[in-house]
This record gives C-alpha cells, sequence and structure tokens, in this order.
C-alpha cells in the first residue's frame, strides 16, 4: 500500500478510534453548564513537531521518500468550553518529483524524472470544536478532549522558488492529553490541499495534499484557565436549600388545607343560601309579568322559538310551586268562523299546557285551561297578534 494512502487510512483509524474512546469514555465527576470568561481568559500557546507527507503530481514515483519532518508554532484561546480558534505557522520540507528541469528546486534526475525539494511556510487559522465537552460536558479534570478542526491559511514557498504563495485549507483532529491545570500534550492529524500550480509541477490533479502528524505541548495562559460552574455550590449550601424548600413545601401544604376548608365552608354557605331561597320561593306568589305565544295563521302548533321560551317561563312556575297560573287561547276573529276560532283556541291553549307539563315538567295542578274563541286586534292594531295564548297568574 502507498505511504500517503496509509497516513490517510491512519487518520481514519485515529478519528474511528476517538468516537469509540468518546462512547466508552466515563462519565465526568461533573458535568454542568458553564459561563463564558473574559476576552483574556483561556489562552494558550504551544509547540509540536512530527512529519508529513507531500502528495503531488508523480506522487507514485515516491512514497516513504516523500514524508518529511515538519515544525510548528501556535497560539489559541478558547471562547467557550465549546468553541475556540487557533493560529499556528508550519515549516517543512517538501519533496516530489518532475519532468521539467526548469523547475528551480529539481536537483537529481533519474528514469525520466527529476526531484525536487522546497521549503513550505504554513500559516494558518484553525476553527476548533471540542466534541468531549460537546457531548459528555465540560469537565475541567478529563484526561482526554477529542477536537475536529477545520484549518485554512497562506501556503508559501521558501527558499528556491521563494514567493509563490496559495490558499489552503483542510481539516484534522486534535487530541489533548492533560498533565495538570497548566501544561498539557496532544497528537494532532490533519490533511492539507494546496492547488496543483503551487508547486510549480502542473500535472492536471486539481489539488496536492499535505497528510501531517504531529506531537507537542501546550500552556495555559493566566489565571484563568477553566470556566466557572453555573449554579455550582457546596453540599452544604445544597442541604440548606433543601431544607428551606421542604420548610416552604410544609408551609404551602398548611395553606393548601385552610383553602379547601374555607372552600368547603364557602361551599356549605350557598348551599344554604340557596336552599333558604328554594325554600322562601316555595311560599311566595308569583308577581311577574304574564307571557304571550304567537302562532301561525290557522295553526296551534308551538314553533321551536316558542319552545324555547316556554322552558324559560316553565322553570319560573316550577320556582313558584303555590302559584296558580291560567292559559288562555285566543284566535284571529276576522278570519274563520267563529265556531272554528273557539275551537283553534282552545287546541292553541291545550298545546301550551301539554308541552309545560309533558315537556318541561310543570305540575299540571298550577295550570288552568281556556279558549277565548276569536276576539278583535289585541295588541298595536295587528290582527296577526290575536292568533295566541297567554299565561299569566291567577
Amino acid at each position: 500500500m502507498k505511504m500517503s494512502k496509509m497516513m490517510l487510512l491512519g487518520l481514519a483509524m485515529i478519528m474511528g478510534g476517538t468516537a469509540f474512546a468518546q462512547t466508552e469514555e466515563a462519565k465526568p465527576e461533573k458535568v454542568y453548564e458553564v459561563e463564558t470568561n473574559s476576552f483574556w481568559s483561556n489562552w494558550f500557546v504551544g509547540v509540536s513537531g512530527g512529519i508529513q507527507h507531500y502528495a503531488g503530481d508523480y506522487r507514485k514515483l515516491g512514497d516513504g521518500s516523500l514524508i518529511t519532518g515538519m515544525g510548528e508554532v501556535f497560539v489559541g484561546k478558547w471562547f467557550t468550553p465549546v468553541i475556540g480558534l487557533r493560529a499556528g505557522a508550519a515549516l517543512y520540507r517538501a519533496k516530489g518529483f518532475t519532468p521539467n528541469l526548469n523547475v528551480g528546486y529539481a536537483y537529481q534526475r533519474e528514469n525520466g524524472y527529476c526531484k525536487a525539494r522546497w521549503g513550505n511556510f504554513y500559516l494558518h487559522g484553525d476553527v476548533m470544536i471540542n466534541a468531549s465537552n460537546l457531548f459528555c460536558g465540560y469537565n475541567p479534570k478529563r484526561f482526554w478532549n477529542a477536537i475536529p478542526f477545520a484549518t485554512i491559511g497562506g501556503m508559501a514557498v521558501v527558499g528556491d522558488h521563494s514567493g509563490q504563495v496559495e490558499l489552503a485549507m483542510g481539516a484534522g483532529l486534535l487530541n489533548n492529553f492533560r498533565i495538570n491545570d497548566k501544561w498539557g500534550a496532544h497528537l494532532e492529524v490533519r490533511c492539507v490541499a494546496v492547488p496543483d500550480f503551487y508547486d510549480g509541477i502542473v500535472a492536471k490533479k486539481n489539488y496536492d495534499l499535505s497528510t501531517q502528524v504531529l506531537v507537542g505541548v501546550q500552556y495555559k495562559l493566566g489565571k484563568t484557565t477553566g470556566w466557572a460552574a453555573k449554579g455550582a455550590t457546596t453540599a452544604a449550601a445544597v442541604a440548606e436549600v433543601q431544607k428551606q424548600l421542604a420548610a416552604m413545601q410544609d408551609e404551602n401544604n398548611s395553606l393548601k388545607g385552610q383553602i379547601s376548608t374555607l372552600e368547603n365552608e364557602k361551599a356549605a354557605a350557598l348551599e344554604n343560601v340557596k336552599n333558604a331561597s328554594a325554600e322562601a320561593a316555595k311560599n311566595e306568589q308569583y308577581n311577574g309579568a304574564s307571557y304571550t305565544v304567537f302562532y301561525n295563521i290557522n295553526s296551534s302548533k308551538l314553533t321551536d322559538k316558542e319552545l324555547v321560551n316556554l322552558e324559560a317561563i316553565a322553570n319560573k312556575i316550577k320556582d313558584y310551586p303555590n302559584s296558580k297560573f291560567v292559559i288562555s287561547g285566543y284566535a284571529d276573529k276576522q278570519t274563520g268562523s267563529a265556531a272554528y276560532n273557539q275551537k283553534l283556541s282552545e287546541q292553541r291553549a291545550q298545546n301550551v299546557y301539554d308541552t309545560l307539563v309533558n315537556k318541561f315538567g310543570v305540575n299540571g295542578d298550577q295550570l288552568t285551561v281556556e279558549g277565548k274563541g276569536g276576539v278583535d286586534t289585541m295588541f298595536y292594531n295587528n290582527p296577526r297578534m290575536s292568533r295566541a295564548s297567554i299565561i299569566e297568574v291567577k
């Protein structure tokens, strides 16, 4: 297997191992929300050293011979336990092959190709996500933190052919290992892509790739190196709060009991008032207004509208069981014969009686029915208003 592929496979294995270890890590002793600190807190500096493999054009001619050493210094800041930024400067010598002897850093011809080497300077910025804090909660005593990141910057050729600068970008995984509150070690793997023409060797590969493995140390700056726990408190303070909550709960239960007693007393008082009112109504005589039911011409049928009103009248009648009522039926004298109107008026009164008694439960002993026959205009000089039944107290 080619060396570049082996390094990429190693990167995948490290990232896979990180995901597995993340799930296997014991829950931190303290997992809590945190508050961000001031701008001057949570800074760090570090230095790294390691190897890189430059996969450029004609990369298959090399393999292990394309691996070179490299070094890097960096400075960064964590803005929250999850999000941070880092700036770094890396220096290394890259190796490759070219068929073009005019490339300034070609130095040895072999099998129709020339070996080439040149200095690389990579000045970059990284956006970091602390996956351990994100998924397992912030824990300042955690030994290992897995931190994936994206990197972008400028890559420049130094030494021979110097002056060539191109935009480079990539991604990687930073594994931080805690030594103490100030010091830590790290293992970093990243891949950085740069345009194909960057090294002056162009074979339409679109981009060249540098795979880098670094180890190093870092140091946290300043007095504040972590985050304060939001709401963190002592066991004694927690016990005191729990004691106060228990007392408040007891007082709350007592108040609930008093409220329940008052509500029961109020309900009993209302029931007494209701019973007293009902008893007084039984002995009281109705002195309200009479009620008139209207019909269509030549009809004794009650409309739905009149049924609604009759139900209200029925309830009133039942409230006054000692009162007697008379239901008088009428007809329009100008329509029909006297005999017909007499019968129609009686039917109208009887229908009201039957509805009150059979539908709405009125005591029939309180009601008397009579038919008045045909009459002249009763209301507002309108014959139609004589087609009616009137309910009134005796």
